[in-house]
């Protein structure tokens, strides 16, 4: 892991409480994407540190363990009040929930001026939404930024105009799904997934497929990643975020003001990026599998390495 870069997430905490049919919890644990990367770069020894906060209650007692445990430096989160923001989770059936919110304050206990601070110009910044705070953390730092576009709400709400406005050429990685890939497509009237790019220009794009793979896209190349096996699905929890946090890992390993984007970067990553998903998608929550390894006394998940050992059985080159 390239130690010289700090990986940061602003933004408040967030808990994801699990209910069963009768309304009892199951499960309580420290939610949000940008936190489950920050935790896979932490558990991999990386730089990791979180512009945060959350209230004096007992969730967000649990929401700061949750990251603690895995290595990520919270000497920066910020508590007031009683209430920390939860998504109170009920499992629908098929790995799917029905998410409400509870305690949903409308202002961020972390503001950017807290943040600006402290800031480093090395630091890279870890981003999953594009709300208002989201936009102004856009506008306020010049540091990288790297961003997952998991859910197509996140784009209903900006113009065309705007999604360009905020986006395009301005971020170092940009990941999303295929679900919202058409989506955008379809808005700006393209018809093909090089389109895409042309819209957000990052470094690199990737669109996940689930059991079909990855796209992995460049301004001047396309490479179409698929999956002779797929996992066998006990929980697609966090697998997104899994994906995610190779490709940032490696890219600032491997790419970053040192070597173009080219077959072996995206061979190796995605290699490594799938085998670390498929240990995700085994396990209950989205880092259920680092919490077995940490119980097992192992405290590096994602492995990476200039020498990666490919099985091709696994994978479809294309």
């Amino acid at each position: 892991m390239n130690n010289n870069y700090r990986f940061i997430a602003i933004g408040d905490l967030v808990i994801d409480r699990v209910i069963d049919k009768f309304g009892y919890t199951v499960k309580e644990d420290g939610g949000g994407s940008k936190f489950n990367v920050l935790s896979r770069i932490a558990s991999n020894r990386g730089k990791a540190l979180v512009f945060s906060g959350c209230g004096k209650d007992k969730s967000g007692d649990i929401a700061i363990h949750s990251l603690k445990k895995y290595g990520v430096d919270i000497s920066h989160i910020v508590r007031y009040g009683n209430q920390t923001k939860t998504y109170e989770l009920q499992r629908i059936g098929n790995g799917e929930f029905k998410s409400t919110k509870k305690n949903w304050y409308k202002d961020s206990i972390i503001t950017i001026d807290i943040v600006k601070r402290d800031i480093l110009p090395e630091d890279v910044i870890v981003m999953d939404n594009l709300t208002n705070f989201d936009i102004e953390i856009l506008n306020s730092f010049k540091n990288d930024k790297v961003l997952d576009i998991g859910r197509i709400n996140m784009l209903e709400k900006l113009s065309n105009n705007q999604i360009e406005k905020y986006l395009k050429g301005r971020l170092e990685i940009i990941q999303t799904n295929e679900k919202v890939e058409k989506y955008i497509r379809n808005r700006f009237g393209y018809s093909n997934i090089s389109s895409l790019y042309e819209i957000l220009q990052p470094n690199l794009l990737v669109v996940t497929k689930g059991k079909n793979g990855a796209d992995f896209i460049t301004s001047d190349k396309i490479w179409h990643k698929g999956i002779k096996k797929p996992a066998i699905e006990v929980d697609t929890t966090g697998a997104g975020d899994a994906f995610f946090s190779v490709i940032i890992s490696n890219y600032y390993e491997y790419v970053k003001d040192k070597n173009a984007i080219d077959d072996t970067f995206v061979n190796n990553t995605f290699f490594e990026a799938l085998k670390v998903t498929k240990q995700v998608v085994s396990y209950m929550g989205s880092r259920g599998d680092l919490d077995h390894f940490l119980d097992n006394n192992k405290t590096s998940i994602v492995q990476t390495s200039k020498k990666t050992i490919r099985k091709d059985d696994d994978i479809i080159y294309e």
